[in-house]
């Protein structure tokens, strides 16, 4: 999985070390891949952007006890080989 973390996010910067930035693709029929790609889009890749602006740690206070209230392993939150994208922005 390591790996893979890798490659999803190397279109972002492979260009500068003369690698593939598409190695990613061969994981395209990955039922995941889409919403991986999208995650790394959105926030992965701008969080290396010393400009960005960041919120707040007490902002995402609610939204940590939310998830960290939720019982475990629970198939309500845990859907196996469903895939449920990212929300709208």
């Amino acid at each position: 999985r390591q790996r893979q973390m890798c490659i999803r996010d190397r279109i972002y910067y492979a260009h500068h070390y003369g690698w593939d930035k598409n190695a990613r693709d061969k994981f395209k029929d990955n039922i995941y891949f889409q919403t991986c790609a999208d995650f790394c889009e959105r926030w992965d890749q701008k969080s290396f952007d010393p400009e960005y602006e960041n919120k707040d740690l007490d902002f995402f206070k609610p939204l940590i006890k939310e998830v960290f209230s939720r019982p475990p392993y629970k198939d309500e939150y845990i859907k196996k080989n469903e895939v449920l994208g990212l929300p709208k922005v």
